[in-house]
């Protein structure tokens, strides 16, 4: 499991967690490849980005439940430093993501 603070274990601790009552987290990691390995060498199951396991999805090393109950969606902010010019691709993009 992701270390207490991260924005994926707030989301899991909300919704899943929750349900999950008799589920003891019994490690943390501040690394999700080292996740990955733990989970790879049957350490147990976590809650990851699947961008964060594609190559592993891929290749059949991990796997993905499915858990219809629970629907996950998380925020991405879009930042730039206050004081770069902005090209003008980049202002379209600023203006395709609003």
């Amino acid at each position: 499991m992701l270390e207490s603070g991260s924005g994926t274990r707030n989301i899991v601790d909300q919704l899943l967690l929750s349900k999950l009552t008799q589920c003891n987290i019994l490690i943390e990691f501040n690394n999700s490849e080292a996740i990955k390995h733990a989970v790879m060498n049957s350490m147990g199951i976590s809650c990851l980005s699947s961008l964060t396991i594609e190559e592993q999805l891929k290749n059949g090393s991990l796997v993905a439940l499915n858990i219809d109950e629970l629907e996950l969606s998380c925020t991405l902010y879009l930042i730039h430093h206050q004081n770069k010019h902005l090209s003008k691709a980049l202002l379209l993009l600023l203006e395709y993501c609003q």
